[in-house]
Protein backbone atom coordinates (compact mmCIF):
# COMPACT_ATOMS: atom_id res chain seq x y z
CA UNK A 1 0.00 0.00 0.00
CA UNK A 2 0.94 3.30 -0.52
CA UNK A 3 0.28 6.19 1.81
CA UNK A 4 -1.93 9.18 0.47
CA UNK A 5 -1.07 12.84 2.92
CA UNK A 6 -3.02 15.92 2.47
CA UNK A 7 -1.71 19.18 3.93
CA UNK A 8 -3.06 22.40 4.29
CA UNK A 9 -1.71 24.49 1.96
CA UNK A 10 -1.41 27.82 4.42
CA UNK A 11 0.48 25.91 7.47
CA UNK A 12 1.86 22.96 5.60
CA UNK A 13 -0.43 20.85 8.85
CA UNK A 14 -1.33 17.03 8.26
CA UNK A 15 -5.15 17.11 7.33
CA UNK A 16 -5.72 13.81 6.83
CA UNK A 17 -4.23 10.49 5.46
CA UNK A 18 -5.11 7.55 4.22
CA UNK A 19 -3.42 3.68 2.59
CA UNK A 20 -4.21 3.61 -0.85
CA UNK A 21 -4.03 -0.11 -1.82
CA UNK A 22 -1.88 -0.76 -5.42
CA UNK A 23 -2.87 3.07 -6.36
CA UNK A 24 -1.90 4.28 -10.18
CA UNK A 25 0.46 6.82 -11.13
CA UNK A 26 0.36 9.95 -8.52
CA UNK A 27 0.37 12.30 -11.43
CA UNK A 28 -2.48 10.36 -13.72
CA UNK A 29 -4.32 8.28 -10.53
CA UNK A 30 -5.47 11.87 -8.07
CA UNK A 31 -8.08 14.45 -9.44
CA UNK A 32 -9.26 17.84 -7.44
CA UNK A 33 -12.41 18.81 -8.48
CA UNK A 34 -13.93 21.61 -5.98
CA UNK A 35 -13.99 19.96 -2.44
CA UNK A 36 -13.72 16.67 -3.93
CA UNK A 37 -10.53 14.23 -4.44
CA UNK A 38 -10.71 11.59 -6.74
CA UNK A 39 -7.80 8.82 -6.43
CA UNK A 40 -7.56 5.41 -8.35
CA UNK A 41 -7.26 2.54 -5.62
CA UNK A 42 -6.68 -1.09 -6.45
CA UNK A 43 -6.28 -0.82 -9.90
CA UNK A 44 -9.65 -1.27 -10.28
CA UNK A 45 -11.75 1.20 -9.04
CA UNK A 46 -11.91 5.34 -8.11
CA UNK A 47 -12.66 6.79 -4.85
CA UNK A 48 -13.98 9.98 -4.41
CA UNK A 49 -12.86 11.15 -0.80
CA UNK A 50 -13.82 14.52 1.08
CA UNK A 51 -10.73 16.61 0.12
CA UNK A 52 -10.73 18.54 3.82
CA UNK A 53 -11.68 15.70 5.82
CA UNK A 54 -10.55 12.33 3.90
CA UNK A 55 -14.36 10.72 4.05
CA UNK A 56 -15.68 8.41 1.50
CA UNK A 57 -18.04 9.77 -0.36
CA UNK A 58 -18.60 7.26 -3.32
CA UNK A 59 -16.74 4.05 -4.73
CA UNK A 60 -16.62 3.65 -8.76
CA UNK A 61 -16.58 0.56 -9.90
CA UNK A 62 -17.27 -1.90 -12.88
CA UNK A 63 -19.91 -4.87 -12.01
CA UNK A 64 -18.52 -8.54 -12.00
CA UNK A 65 -20.83 -9.11 -15.22
CA UNK A 66 -19.47 -5.93 -16.99
CA UNK A 67 -17.82 -6.84 -20.04
CA UNK A 68 -14.61 -4.48 -18.86
CA UNK A 69 -14.76 -5.96 -15.62
CA UNK A 70 -11.00 -7.35 -14.43
CA UNK A 71 -9.93 -3.80 -16.53
CA UNK A 72 -6.59 -2.21 -14.66
CA UNK A 73 -7.27 1.07 -14.53
CA UNK A 74 -4.48 3.47 -15.44
CA UNK A 75 -5.61 7.09 -15.90
CA UNK A 76 -8.60 9.13 -14.41
CA UNK A 77 -9.44 12.54 -15.39
CA UNK A 78 -13.02 14.09 -14.44
CA UNK A 79 -15.07 17.08 -16.68
CA UNK A 80 -17.98 17.97 -15.83
CA UNK A 81 -20.30 15.21 -14.24
CA UNK A 82 -18.04 12.77 -15.92
CA UNK A 83 -15.70 10.62 -14.52
CA UNK A 84 -13.42 9.04 -17.43
CA UNK A 85 -10.91 6.14 -16.89
CA UNK A 86 -8.16 4.62 -19.03
CA UNK A 87 -8.25 1.25 -18.61
CA UNK A 88 -6.57 -1.98 -19.99
CA UNK A 89 -8.13 -5.26 -20.44
CA UNK A 90 -5.61 -7.22 -22.41
CA UNK A 91 -3.54 -7.87 -18.65
CA UNK A 92 -0.46 -6.40 -20.87
CA UNK A 93 2.81 -5.80 -18.37
CA UNK A 94 3.05 -2.15 -20.04
CA UNK A 95 1.63 0.47 -17.01
CA UNK A 96 1.54 3.22 -19.83
CA UNK A 97 -0.66 1.51 -22.42
CA UNK A 98 -4.48 0.85 -22.02
CA UNK A 99 -6.96 -0.22 -24.68
CA UNK A 100 -10.45 0.69 -23.29
CA UNK A 101 -11.67 3.81 -22.18
CA UNK A 102 -14.84 4.13 -19.50
CA UNK A 103 -17.44 6.66 -18.12
CA UNK A 104 -19.08 7.02 -15.42
CA UNK A 105 -21.59 9.50 -13.82
CA UNK A 106 -20.22 11.40 -10.85
CA UNK A 107 -23.55 11.54 -9.01
CA UNK A 108 -24.74 8.39 -9.19
CA UNK A 109 -21.98 6.07 -10.08
CA UNK A 110 -23.44 4.52 -13.33
CA UNK A 111 -21.40 3.09 -15.83
CA UNK A 112 -22.41 5.54 -18.64
CA UNK A 113 -20.39 3.85 -21.84
CA UNK A 114 -16.96 2.25 -22.92
CA UNK A 115 -14.76 2.63 -26.11
CA UNK A 116 -12.54 0.36 -27.35
CA UNK A 117 -9.49 1.91 -28.54
CA UNK A 118 -8.32 0.59 -32.26
CA UNK A 119 -4.87 0.33 -30.94
CA UNK A 120 -3.49 0.89 -27.33
CA UNK A 121 -3.07 4.56 -25.91
CA UNK A 122 -0.44 6.15 -24.17
CA UNK A 123 -1.21 6.96 -21.24
CA UNK A 124 1.16 9.75 -20.91
CA UNK A 125 -1.18 11.55 -23.73
CA UNK A 126 -4.59 11.52 -22.08
CA UNK A 127 -6.68 15.02 -21.97
CA UNK A 128 -10.12 15.91 -21.50
CA UNK A 129 -11.71 19.16 -21.91
CA UNK A 130 -14.06 20.83 -24.64
CA UNK A 131 -16.34 18.02 -24.12
CA UNK A 132 -14.12 15.19 -24.79
CA UNK A 133 -11.33 13.08 -24.04
CA UNK A 134 -8.22 12.60 -26.09
CA UNK A 135 -5.18 10.77 -26.71
CA UNK A 136 -2.89 9.36 -29.11
CA UNK A 137 -2.07 5.86 -29.86
CA UNK A 138 0.91 4.67 -31.98
CA UNK A 139 0.53 3.48 -35.48
CA UNK A 140 -3.15 5.23 -35.44
CA UNK A 141 -2.55 8.84 -34.33
CA UNK A 142 -4.58 11.28 -32.28
CA UNK A 143 -8.26 10.48 -31.80
CA UNK A 144 -10.84 12.34 -30.08
CA UNK A 145 -14.09 11.02 -28.02
CA UNK A 146 -17.25 12.79 -26.71
CA UNK A 147 -17.46 12.53 -22.84
CA UNK A 148 -21.40 12.33 -22.92
CA UNK A 149 -21.94 9.49 -25.81
CA UNK A 150 -18.67 7.32 -25.79
CA UNK A 151 -18.63 8.08 -29.31
CA UNK A 152 -15.90 9.34 -32.07
CA UNK A 153 -15.75 12.85 -32.43
CA UNK A 154 -12.73 12.95 -34.86
CA UNK A 155 -9.31 11.03 -35.83
CA UNK A 156 -5.95 12.43 -37.02
CA UNK A 157 -3.59 9.63 -38.54
CA UNK A 158 -1.42 12.41 -39.52
CA UNK A 159 0.76 12.63 -36.25
CA UNK A 160 1.72 8.78 -36.85
CA UNK A 161 4.03 9.95 -39.83
CA UNK A 162 4.63 13.61 -38.11
CA UNK A 163 5.33 12.22 -34.24
CA UNK A 164 6.87 8.82 -35.10
CA UNK A 165 10.59 10.12 -34.78
CA UNK A 166 12.88 10.80 -31.85
CA UNK A 167 11.77 12.76 -28.84
CA UNK A 168 9.36 14.57 -30.71
CA UNK A 169 7.14 10.23 -30.24
CA UNK A 170 8.32 10.88 -26.41
CA UNK A 171 4.90 11.18 -24.12
CA UNK A 172 5.78 9.70 -21.02
CA UNK A 173 9.55 9.68 -19.60
CA UNK A 174 11.95 12.25 -17.76
CA UNK A 175 11.25 14.89 -20.38
CA UNK A 176 8.18 17.21 -21.76
CA UNK A 177 5.16 14.94 -21.61
CA UNK A 178 2.67 15.41 -24.94
CA UNK A 179 -1.14 16.84 -24.07
CA UNK A 180 -3.61 17.91 -26.55
CA UNK A 181 -5.04 21.88 -26.02
CA UNK A 182 -8.83 21.38 -25.93
CA UNK A 183 -9.72 25.17 -26.52
CA UNK A 184 -7.76 25.04 -29.66
CA UNK A 185 -9.12 21.13 -30.81
CA UNK A 186 -6.92 21.14 -33.62
CA UNK A 187 -3.26 21.54 -31.73
CA UNK A 188 -1.13 20.28 -29.22
CA UNK A 189 1.25 21.72 -26.92
CA UNK A 190 4.07 20.18 -25.31
CA UNK A 191 3.84 20.78 -21.73
CA UNK A 192 5.86 19.93 -18.71
CA UNK A 193 4.43 16.98 -17.26
CA UNK A 194 4.64 18.13 -13.35
CA UNK A 195 3.32 21.61 -13.99
CA UNK A 196 1.94 22.21 -17.08
CA UNK A 197 4.64 24.93 -18.17
CA UNK A 198 4.78 24.85 -21.78
CA UNK A 199 8.20 23.83 -23.19
CA UNK A 200 9.43 26.31 -25.34
CA UNK A 201 9.75 25.81 -28.96
CA UNK A 202 7.42 22.41 -28.22
CA UNK A 203 4.80 23.20 -30.30
CA UNK A 204 2.78 21.54 -33.31
CA UNK A 205 0.07 22.17 -35.21
CA UNK A 206 -2.08 19.29 -36.53
CA UNK A 207 -6.00 20.39 -38.49
CA UNK A 208 -8.66 18.42 -36.97
CA UNK A 209 -10.23 16.46 -39.62
CA UNK A 210 -14.24 17.58 -40.40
Amino acid sequence: AERLFVKDAFNGMTLWERDLKAPGSMQSGLALIGSTLYALEGGNQVLALDAGTGKELKVYRVSASSPVAGARFLHLAVVGNTLCILADKSGGKNANLGDTFLAFDVQDGQLLWTYACEKQAQEGSVAAGDGAVYFYAPGLGAVAVELQTGKERWRNTECVSVMKDGAVGTFVGAGPSWAIYPERRNQFKNIQALNAVLDAGGFTEFAAPN
